[in-house]
Formats: structure tokens, sequence, C-alpha cells
């Protein structure tokens, strides 16, 4: 018999009896949703509904509020409590899903499949449950280009579970109160950036300005050309033969974004100007865009990697990191959906910049790194917060 690490306690202190081993089966019901297309989805419908697709994109375990609405009647309803599965996709993954519906009377769409449980089991427990077995339904997905998963596979996943409908609500309380502070958190971060992204569209139009030390305007701002006011240096192109096992790193653009952790090295002695150290300002122009901080040891900017020196006497590097990445985002929105190929270092250094004094210019740089500092701050309690739940996982389920 299988015992998870970490268990609660019944209403009087004492142990719950062991958990059962089973299977899907036998846990309830099982059938499909009916037919409900993304044409039959109307804002102003009458009844609520949930599309198969919204399994992927807009739930998650439980789902308390029903986003959608339909008109259409001969429908397939939920009762309170259903267990609702993709059942097909274009990746295994996204069949490896459960939400639990705490709404009776949802029309429910076609490639749904759906499991009405036993009045002996709680709703969320048994979506929590499914969800940590992820892996036992991807074994069962079949197809080649559009993957389906059938009801007559999920009924065999064999699971554990508590005997007392008592304990499988402890832990699908606690679950829950862990994901509502994901949540909370989620949606903090998400509103501190869409605060800074509004303030800095009030900033950089003058719409907001700052006052000096004594409560006095600030000069009014001139412009200057980039390339007058700072210096972009490009990075090195390299030759596949000329990277080292040992040397100075080399930083690509996937070491920048986060999508790669590996790094060449050269031993190829080069300028000054085109090695970068902790706190320099790079910018990444082809591909993937935008103004970035070093925060690593001495290293070498690869091709399609700019280094930006400023004249302190007309701009602060500070400023300058988000007045870039304020143009970038511009420069992406414009692009109307398009791929931006890249920007061209003539191209930059003629952009047009109007820039406050230089003291105007670190009371706006500071006040946004006080912001990006509250926003990063955010994402490392909701990563803090998902591995603490993760390893909750681990030890409550068997």
């Amino acid at each position: 018999m299988s015992v998870p690490q970490l268990r609660f306690k019944d209403g009087d202190g004492q142990d719950f009896p062991e958990w059962e081993d089973t299977n899907l089966e036998s846990c309830g019901t099982f059938f499909r949703g009916g037919s409900l297309s993304k044409s039959d989805i109307d804002t102003k419908g009458q009844f609520s509904c949930v599309h198969y697709g919204e399994l992927f994109t807009t739930y998650h375990e439980i789902i308390t509020t029903v986003k959608s609405k339909t008109n259409i009647t001969n429908t397939i309803n939920s009762e309170y409590g259903d267990i609702l599965m993709p059942s097909s996709d274009v990746t295994p993954a996204g069949l490896a899903k459960a939400s639990c519906l705490l709404q009776a009377g949802v029309v429910l769409g076609g490639d749904i499949n759906v499991i009405r449980l036993k009045k002996n089991l709680a709703p969320i427990f048994i979506s929590y449950l499914l969800n940590f077995e992820k892996n036992k339904i991807i074994q069962l997905v079949s197809g080649t280009t559009v993957k389906h998963i059938y009801i007559k596979d999920i009924k065999s996943i064999e699971l554990s579970i508590p005997t007392e409908i008592a304990e499988q609500t402890k832990i699908a309380n606690f679950l829950t109160a862990v994901d509502e502070k994901i949540t909370q958190l989620s949606q903090k971060h998400d509103l501190l950036t869409q605060y800074k992204k509004g303030v800095m569209q009030q900033i950089f139009s003058q719409e907001l300005r700052f006052k000096d030390d004594d409560g006095e305007d600030f000069p009014e701002w001139e412009e200057h050309l980039l390339g007058n006011v700072a210096t972009l240096f490009n990075g090195r192109a390299y030759k596949q033969t000329e990277w080292e096992d040992t040397g100075t790193p080399v930083i690509r653009l996937q070491n920048l974004t986060g999508s790669g952790d590996t790094y060449y090295y050269s031993n190829i002695k080069l300028p000054a100007n085109q090695y970068c150290n902790t706190g320099d300002l790079l910018y990444m122009w082809s591909a993937t865009f935008g103004p970035v901080w070093w925060q690593g040891e001495k290293a070498i900017y690869h091709y399609h990697i700019w280094k930006i020196d400023t004249d302190n006497n007309n701009l602060s590097k500070n400023y300058l990191f988000y007045v870039l990445d304020d143009i970038t985002a511009k420069m992406k929105r414009t692009s109307n959906g398009s791929t931006m190929a890249h920007i061209t270092k003539g191209g930059m250094e003629k952009l047009a910049l109007t820039l406050p004094s230089v003291v105007e210019q670190t009371k706006i740089a500071n006040f946004l790194t006080a912001i990006d500092d509250k926003i990063t701050n955010t994402q490392e309690q909701l990563k803090a917060l998902k591995q603490y739940k993760s390893g909750l996982l681990q030890q409550m389920f068997v």
C-alpha cells in the first residue's frame, strides 16, 4: 500500500485510514461533451459554456467562474464537480490536464472528456490528483499530427486515493489556498507591469514631469541624436573554428534571453571596447530585441549585440535603458505582428531623442528602477511559491 510522505490528521488529531489503490474507472461515469464550435460562442448568449480550447488557454485545476456564453440548445450540461479533460490537441502534454467545474448547467463542448464522480469523492482533490499524474495520461495519448486520448484509455489510469472524503477535502483545501496565493501574486505582477507601461508612456510624452529638490520645474527637454550622446559598439562575429573550450566567455543572444545557459569561449585578444563587464548596457538587435544589463563576469559580446556607452554630461546610462526599452516596445507595436528581422546601427544612431537634464533623467531612472525592483521581487515570490507547490504535490500524492 502506497503512503504519501505528508499526511493530514482528522478532526480529533488522529491518523486517517490508509489510502486505497484503484483506477479512474471506479471513480464515476464517463461521457463526451456535445457539439460546441467557436462560432457558437456569443458574448450575449443565454447559457454559460466551456469550449474545449479554453481548457488549455483559460482554466486550470478549478473552474469557479465560466467566461463564455452561448445560445445553442439540445446540449450536454454539467453537474457541480464534473471533471473536464480535453480529448484532442496537437501535443501529448496538452491532453494531460484536468479541470474541476464548480458550476451546474454549463454547456460542455465537444472534444471534452467528462468524468462525473461518485459522491464519496471530492472533485477538487481528483482534479489535483489527475494533474499530478500527467505522465500517466501522456502515455495513453495516440495519434500523429493531432493527438487524442479516449475515455476507454483514461479509465485505466491507476490512482491512490484517501478512503475518507474528509482527508481528500483537507488536501484540496490546502492546495486551493496555495493556488489562490499564486493567483494573487500573478495579478500583482500583471498590475505592476501595466502600471510601469502606463507611467513610462506619461513620462516620455512629458505628460508626467518631475520637480527638482527645491520643488521647482526642471529645464525644458532638448533634442539630441542618439549617436551624438551615446556610442554603439558592434559585437564580434565568430567563426565556428574560433570557439574554444576555455577562455573568455562569449555572450550570445540566448545567454541574455535565458533560453540558453551554455557559453562558448575565446582566447583571441580584442580591443578593450569588445569586452563587457558587470553593469554594462547591452542591446540585442536581431531576432530578439531590447536592452539588457550584463551582470556576469568579463565577457565578449557576440555579433547581433551592441555595447552602449554614454556621454555622462548629456545622457544617464540608467535613463537610456528605459528609453531603449520604450523605443523597442514602440517598434514592435508598429511592426503590426510581422517579424522584426533586425535594427541597423546607423538607423539607431540617427534616432532623435528628446532628453531632460541629467538630474531629471536620474530621478526618472530611479523611479522606474523602484518599480522594476517590485516586479522582480514579485516574480521571485511567484517562482518560489510555485516551487513550494510542486514540492507539496510530491509529498501529498503517491
